[in-house]
């Protein structure tokens, strides 16, 4: 994966940008969050300079999640990072949070709640306003 950080702080803090962004999404708050934390904002596997498997399964949000645990133990954290997504990567923040809640020591998910909850209040209005996430 490629990524940008800043900081150097003890505590880590990962960003996870949306679709279809990257991690120039999270430019501003790299900066002003750099002097108390090492900040992480990877381009999810498939945008901008990450690599780009072929294969669909390989998109699977689970992958995705063991991608950003990756980034945790390649920063030399074995678990407690602070994980904030938007959109797409608010869902594997969650997912992340869900599945390994031992990596996580706070989430933040912007636009995204949780798959239950999203699942649960499921209406027409919001399939119409999520289109893009079907037509992906």
């Amino acid at each position: 994966l490629h990524y940008a950080k800043a900081g150097d702080g003890e505590r880590l803090v990962i960003l996870l940008h949306g679709f279809p962004e990257c991690w120039y999404s999270w430019r501003h708050q790299l900066r002003d969050l750099s002097d108390e934390f090492t900040v992480v904002a990877p381009d999810l596997r498939g945008y901008n300079l990450s690599d780009k498997p072929a294969s669909v399964a390989d998109y699977d949000v689970h992958k995705l999640v063991d991608d950003v645990i990756g980034l945790i133990h390649h920063f030399g954290r074995e678990k407690a990072a602070a994980v904030i997504g938007h959109d797409w990567g608010a869902a594997v923040a969650w997912a992340l949070a869900a599945n390994h809640p031992e990596s996580v020591s706070k989430i933040g998910a912007l636009q995204v709640p949780p798959a239950p909850v999203w699942r649960k209040n499921f209406t027409l209005r919001q399939l119409l306003a999520s289109w893009y996430m079907f037509f992906f």
